[in-house]
C-alpha cells in the first residue's frame, strides 16, 4: 500500500531478511566505530576519485595521505555515518528519513556536488562496509545495502533537483 511521504522503493522492496542483514552488519560497523568506518569510506572515495578532494573545503590542496590524519575529515566522516545510522534505525519507517534526506540533497546542490557523484560515494560506502564487517558482508547483505543506498541516493537527488528548480536551473 502506498503511504504519503514514503519513498515507494524502500517501502516495497526491503523484506524482513534484508532488514535483518542491514541491522546485523550495521551493528558490527557501529561496534567498530563510526569514525573509523567513515574514514575508510572517504579515503577509498578520494583514492578512487582524487578530483573529488577539492569539492570539500576542508580537504582542498591536501593529499589522500594527509587526509588520513585530518580531524575535519574525521568529523565529516562521522557525520555521514550518523546519517546512515538514522537510515538504518528507520528501516521500518522510511518516511521518517525522507524529508531529512531530501533536504540533504538540496544542501548538496548548494555545495556544487553533482548527483552523478553519489554513485562513487555508494561504491565507497559498500567498500567500507565490507572492510569493517568481513565475512558478515555476504552477497545478500551487499544487495540489501545496494537497495538502501539506491533509495538514499534517489531521495537526495530529488532534493538536489528541487533546489535547482527553485533557483531556476
Amino acid at each position: 500500500r502506498d503511504r504519503p511521504g514514503v519513498h515507494p522503493r524502500i517501502a516495497m522492496s526491503l523484506n524482513n531478511t534484508q532488514k535483518d542483514l542491514i541491522r546485523k552488519t550495521w551493528k558490527i560497523v557501529e561496534d567498530g566505530g563510526l569514525k573509523e568506518a567513515g574514514m575508510v569510506m572517504f579515503i577509498k572515495l578520494f583514492e578512487d576519485n582524487p578530483h573529488f578532494i577539492p569539492l570539500f573545503n576542508f580537504a582542498d590542496k591536501q593529499t589522500v595521505e594527509e587526509l588520513k590524519h585530518s580531524d575535519r575529515l574525521a568529523r565529516h566522516a562521522t557525520g555521514v555515518m550518523k546519517t546512515v545510522a538514522v537510515a538504518v534505525e528507520n528501516l521500518d519507517e522510511p518516511g521518517a528519513i525522507q524529508s531529512p534526506l531530501h533536504d540533504l540533497g538540496g544542501r548538496h546542490y548548494n555545495y556544487k556536488i553533482q548527483p552523478e557523484y553519489f554513485q562513487p560515494v555508494g561504491a565507497a560506502l559498500l567498500y567500507a562496509l565490507e572492510q569493517r564487517t568481513g565475512e558478515a558482508f555476504t552477497e545478500e547483505a551487499k544487495q540489501a545495502w545496494v537497495e538502501v543506498f539506491g533509495v538514499v541516493s534517489d531521495t537526495m537527488k530529488g532534493g538536489f533537483h528541487s533546489r535547482a528548480a527553485s533557483k531556476g536551473q
